[in-house]
């Protein structure tokens, strides 16, 4: 759902790329955490497979202007550099409260 939302901001205005680049990439961090790092900080691993990836987009950006939209926005984004969190920081750009799935395993 976090992926979801932020794809939604890109259709909304790809122009604004920079301001916006690191709601998209807060999901996919997210994922990572609950998908490879968890285990690292004796947290429960709580994706098994790719949610954020290219079918994804695929999905989202399924037509012709939500593919310009999202090209314009990747466009922006090109000749910048941009670091990654810490493994441990991650779990915090999640945008929901992770602690119910936590307690599921």
């Amino acid at each position: 759902m976090q992926a979801g939302r932020a794809r939604q901001i890109i259709l909304k205005d790809p122009t604004k790329a920079r301001e916006i680049y690191q709601i998209i990439d807060a999901a996919a961090f997210c994922e990572g955490y609950y998908q490879i790092y968890a285990k690292y900080f004796d947290e429960s691993i709580l994706v098994n497979e790719d949610i954020n990836n290219r079918i994804f987009r695929d999905i989202v950006f399924d037509t012709k202007e939500r593919k310009d939209a999202y090209w314009k926005y990747d466009s922006l984004l090109s000749g910048y550099t941009y670091s990654t969190p810490n493994p441990k920081e991650a779990k915090k750009l999640c945008d929901f409260n992770t602690t119910k799935f936590e307690k599921i395993q």
